[in-house]
């Protein structure tokens, strides 16, 4: 079966490790990323199959935080408990204004 190449462009080594450490995460294997220095910029580079490409590409481009997030499952947490995440929400912000203004 053959084999797509997909790539980014990242402006710190730190950034393209954060890439291949997301790749990973979502099942590409180590041997499949390549990281590559550009002059002043870091490529990122994944062989994946036709059918990976669209999980391969999220991953490539998804920031830090939100891969956390949902790699952790908060993100499916929040949306399947909207009413009880906006009330935290709330709650936090009280508690922040009252911290901050008194």
């Amino acid at each position: 079966m053959s084999s797509d190449t997909l790539a980014a462009n990242f402006g710190s080594l730190k950034g393209a490790q954060s890439a291949r450490e997301r790749l990973a995460s979502a099942g590409f294997g180590r041997n499949s990323i390549d990281i590559v220095q550009h002059g002043d910029e870091f490529e990122v580079s994944v062989r994946a199959r036709p059918k990976n490409r669209s999980r391969a590409r999220a991953a490539l481009t998804n920031n830090t935080m939100s891969h956390l997030a949902d790699r952790n499952g908060l993100l499916s947490f929040i949306e399947g408990n909207m009413k009880f995440s906006l009330g935290v929400a709330v709650l936090a912000g009280m508690a922040l204004h009252h911290l901050t203004h008194d």
